[in-house]
């Protein structure tokens, strides 16, 4: 077996398996094997692709799948869908949360530290999001404010 770890440089010194490749058990035949065996290759390294596959890991991680999971939109969809199956029934979002955190996550993708981080970087992203589309929308009604003021302007000549 090779295995290949990232190694977090924090107090304490901390390591985590990124991949383990089995070589009595790959085929050649199989995608995912050979996706594996282009992360040690000498292109592989040079192009920083274990970086990329250990991202795409934590991307689809339980951590990250269950913090996008409780999020408010999510959670709006899921109730909006219920109402689609039972019209006459309403649905708290704090209701659909809690079945959800007691019901169908496990406890290790709620609590814990990687979980945590996993919050962490969905809250930061929507932050940035939220940042883009406020400025975005300055930008649309400055120009719109320039649109009348030139218009205004050529009524009085």
């Amino acid at each position: 077996n090779w295995r290949v770890y990232k190694v977090h440089f924090v107090k304490p010194i901390d390591h985590e398996l990124v991949v383990d490749i089995d070589f009595s058990t790959i085929s050649h035949r199989n995608s995912n094997d050979l996706e594996l065996l282009y992360l040690l290759c000498k292109e592989g390294w040079t192009k920083s692709v274990v970086g990329e596959y250990y991202e795409k890991k934590q991307l689809l991680s339980h951590y990250y799948i269950g913090a996008i999971i409780l999020d408010e939109p999510v959670l709006k969809e899921i109730r909006k869908t219920l109402n689609k199956i039972a019209p006459g029934i309403k649905v708290d979002i704090e209701q659909i949360k809690k079945v959800i955190l007691e019901e169908v996550l496990k406890r290790e993708v709620i609590d814990g530290d990687k979980a945590a981080i996993a919050q962490s970087k969905l809250q930061k992203m929507q932050r940035k999001l939220k940042k883009q589309a406020t400025a975005s929308s300055l930008k649309t009604d400055s120009s719109e404010d320039t649109t009348v003021s030139e218009v205004m302007l050529a009524k009085a000549q």
